[in-house]
């Protein structure tokens, strides 16, 4: 598999698979990823990890003509994985099940995934997490679209520190992104370093119904292709 510049490809896949199918995807997994897993209190969350690792690993593998289990990561201080001495990005995120894979040549990616729950309390947690001109465009959302103007921001926030490999120790309120549907997403101001929301794209990622997904990469004009593993990889 290759990629063109400013090309993502995207993979979507289901994390739920039968206990007995877990062994399949452990042999993959370097002894780190295996302990990592192992500290997880409930056999679903381990499973999960084990499969979205497991099939991180295979999509790698069709880019980086090595066998999945030969996959060497790198980490970054918060923990971001990454390839050493290699220009292939890539990013994942799962939620409700399901999982995501974003794969780009040299500019940084992140992704996320979220299934969209009923949040009765969604104007609270925007006021404690989202910066105030979000908040303040959150509050003229009509009601029925207040659950799709959540998710919407929150997995564009969330796919930006990804992308940036800080994770939740970068404030969700130092940018602003929209969150209307139906707006264009893009980033609107970034604290300190107001001219680089020219320099990154926010894109909505197709997903499953009542699921919502989001990319940040640092480019322009991006290009979107979505591709499927054969059953028979796996």
């Amino acid at each position: 598999m290759t990629l063109q510049e400013n090309e993502v490809h995207i993979y979507h896949h289901s994390i739920d698979t039968p206990s007995g199918g877990i062994s399949n995807f452990e042999k993959l997994l370097s002894e780190d990823e295996l302990k990592r897993a192992n500290r997880f209190r409930f056999e679903k969350d381990r499973n999960h990890f084990i499969t979205g690792r497991g099939l991180l690993r295979i999509i790698l593998s069709r880019y980086l003509d090595v066998s999945p289990a030969g996959i060497n990561f790198s980490y970054q201080e918060k923990g971001k994985p990454y390839l050493k001495n290699n220009s292939l990005k890539f990013n994942l995120a799962h939620s409700g099940g399901k999982a995501v894979y974003a794969l780009t040549m040299n500019n940084e990616v992140g992704v996320d995934l979220e299934v969209m729950k009923d949040l009765p309390d969604a104007l609270d947690i925007a006021s404690r997490f989202f910066s105030e001109s979000e908040v303040q465009e959150f509050q003229s959302v009509s009601e029925e679209n207040v659950k799709t103007a959540f998710y919407n921001c929150w997995t564009r926030k969330e796919a930006f520190i990804k992308a940036i490999g800080e994770g939740l120790s970068h404030p969700l309120s130092d940018f602003s992104v929209t969150l209307k549907p139906g707006d264009e997403p893009k980033f609107l101001w970034m604290k300190n370093r107001p001219d680089e929301i020219y320099e990154w794209s926010l894109i909505n990622i197709d997903a499953d119904d009542n699921f919502v997904s989001s990319l940040a990469m640092k480019a322009s004009d991006i290009r979107i292709v979505y591709k499927e593993l054969n059953q028979e990889v796996i």
